[in-house]
């Protein structure tokens, strides 16, 4: 695991399974922008991907 991995996995697991908010975890890991921080760094993670579909497919059903 590289130094690259580390990052990447600290900003996943703060933005994702933590929710800790953007600014906070932006500052902690050093970005200088919301963006390469979101764009780069950041991952979704099977489980909150799942979530997600599980929130959506329900508001939709429920227009039904």
């Amino acid at each position: 695991m590289t130094f690259h991995d580390l990052r990447h996995m600290f900003a996943s697991i703060m933005l994702t399974k933590l929710q800790i908010p953007e600014k906070v975890v932006q500052d902690e890991g050093g970005w200088s922008t919301p963006h390469i921080m979101k764009s780069v760094y950041s991952n979704t993670f099977t489980d909150s991907r799942q979530t997600a579909d599980k929130i959506r497919d329900t508001f939709f059903e429920s227009l039904f």
